[in-house]
């Protein structure tokens, strides 16, 4: 993450976070874990609000497969979006816990 020189409009990011799910990506090992975990609970201390991690192992490998397939985006945004789906994925109920209701 980069940072700027200007503070982050907290206000707006937290307007957001409250209306949509929020994740961060979560490597498993190395200095980047700790410190996606402590960016984390920064966040929840800011927000006031649940923050989800995701294992993001395999989402630069799918961002590759996706440029080799045509993507144009750039292989961090490619690999946010293969992220965010793969979370929202594994957060939908199952189709058996759907038919329930």
């Amino acid at each position: 993450m980069r940072r700027s020189r200007r503070a982050p409009p907290w206000r707006e990011i937290d307007d957001l976070f409250h209306r949509y799910t929020s994740a961060v990506g979560l490597p498993r090992t190395g200095s980047q874990a700790g410190l996606a975990r402590s960016f984390c609970r920064e966040l929840e201390a800011m927000l006031s609000i649940p923050v989800d991690t995701y294992d993001e192992r395999l989402t630069s490998r799918m961002a590759d497969a996706s440029r080799r397939g045509g993507a144009a985006a750039a292989r961090d945004s490619l690999a946010a979006a293969h992220l965010l789906e793969s979370y929202l994925e594994s957060s939908r109920p199952a189709a058996d816990e759907t038919d329930e209701a």
